[in-house]
């Protein structure tokens, strides 16, 4: 990795394992950031961008610390090769430093008074971008400046704002491990922050789960879809898929961005596992073998792993729909939900069915639901139904009128 010496502000490499205490910066990207020609040819002082760079190497120089790390001009974004091991080591590098500077641009000086600095800070657009979330769990210490670098407080000092603004736990604020909170609530954290990329949507959160995988920029929405895929790999938490979505039609058992998952919060992993079948990603979609139940015609309630932490006794169901035409099964909503809290008394009804689901059938327009339903076949001779009185008889025939939409059979009596 690159750092920046606090003193004379030229760059150094150092290989893993070998870097000297150092700190790091956080900050929201704007026009004129400085980058890592920039700085080796000297004229980075013309660059907006180098302030930040004096005073985050004016504070670590204060804190006793020689080196620093900005992430504008300690990468070679020349290179994809060095940006793709920066962008899976960079969790790992705010990790290990001394301590995170978090400068936010937008907080005034007037706004560093207490009772006004919590709202202020609270409502900095630092809290609503994809990459401050691993710079604000990854370091043990992290201070927080407004845009003249006076210092607004520290994730301690403000770790009950934090965590009403974030929605993070405040374990995982203080270090906590991570892998002990659910996929879908880790999701839920990066529900509601943006990226100026797509794909940096899910670039962002490699550190969060701990996983590793090359970087394809110009693959848009599909890089969600992967990161997703290689979080299957290391983790048999179904929480991955009880994500929610108000698009109208088919989808695929994986969610589309982690804005689906803004309603996970609570969702935690059950302690006993019904399912202990692996399930992976095929040529023919996702291979998974689920509890099921019949629920409509030719949709299915498949129920997962994972529980709401506020409805003990139960899990989280989802709906799975039987698609002939395409020999696969797609999720689908049922009158607008398509997630279901099934209680466990009701266990005994479920069925273990092997199923394959394709992503790519999202957005498919699907006939409209039939809810209640059976099926007509044809006999060689009426069916009878004796009455109270033997003599009164009701002869069903072959020759039956449906009326789909009101649910009636209509039919001869004799």
């Amino acid at each position: 990795m690159r750092l920046i010496n606090t003193t004379t502000l030229a760059i150094k490499v150092f290989f893993d394992g070998h870097a000297p205490p150092y700190a790091v910066l956080s900050h929201r990207w704007h026009d004129g950031e400085v980058s890592l020609q920039e700085m080796q040819n000297g004229t980075a002082v013309e660059r907006p961008g180098y302030v930040k760079i004096v005073h985050t190497c004016a504070l670590a120089a204060r804190d006793g610390l020689g080196y620093a790390w900005v992430d504008t001009c300690c990468i070679d974004k020349t290179s994809s090769a060095e940006l793709s091991v920066a962008i899976n080591s960079m969790y790992r590098w705010y990790r290990e430093a001394a301590v995170c500077y978090a400068f936010m641009s937008d907080v005034e000086d007037h706004d560093v008074e207490a009772d006004v600095g919590a709202a202020a800070f609270a409502s900095s657009a630092w809290f609503s971008r994809g990459w401050t979330l691993q710079e604000l769990l990854a370091p043990s210490k992290v201070e927080f400046y407004n845009v003249s670098w006076h210092k607004i407080g520290t994730k301690a000092t403000l770790g009950t704002v934090i965590v009403a603004k974030t929605g993070i736990d405040m374990d995982a604020l203080n270090g906590g491990d991570l892998a002990a909170f659910s996929i879908a609530r880790r999701m839920s954290w990066a529900a509601g922050r943006k990226t100026t990329v797509p794909e940096d949507t899910a670039y962002c959160l490699f550190g969060l789960f701990g996983v590793s995988m090359p970087m394809l920029y110009g693959e848009g929405d599909r890089a969600f879809i992967r990161l997703q895929e290689e979080i299957m790999k290391h983790s048999a938490d179904h929480s991955l898929f009880a994500w929610s979505s108000n698009e109208p039609g088919a989808r695929g058992l994986l969610a589309r961005s982690p804005a689906d998952f803004v309603g996970c919060a609570d969702i935690i992993v059950t302690r006993e596992r019904w399912n202990k079948t692996p399930y992976t990603v095929t040529n023919l979609g996702l291979s998974i073998q689920l509890p099921m139940m019949p629920w409509a015609m030719e949709t299915y309630l498949a129920v997962l792993d994972c529980e709401r932490a506020r409805v003990p006794d139960s899990r989280v169901g989802i709906f799975l729909r039987f698609l002939p035409q395409a020999d696969q099964h797609a999720r689908v909503a049922l009158e607008g939900e398509d997630t279901f809290v099934f209680r466990e008394e009701l266990a005994e009804k479920l069925m273990y069915r092997s199923v394959f689901v394709q992503q790519h059938l999202w957005g498919m327009t699907l006939e409209p639901q039939r809810f209640y339903g059976f099926y007509l076949r044809n006999f060689s001779s009426p069916i009878h139904t004796v009455t109270k009185t033997e003599s009164e008889q009701i002869s069903l025939s072959t020759e039956l009128l449906t009326h789909d939409n009101t649910r009636k059979v209509c039919c001869g009596s004799q």
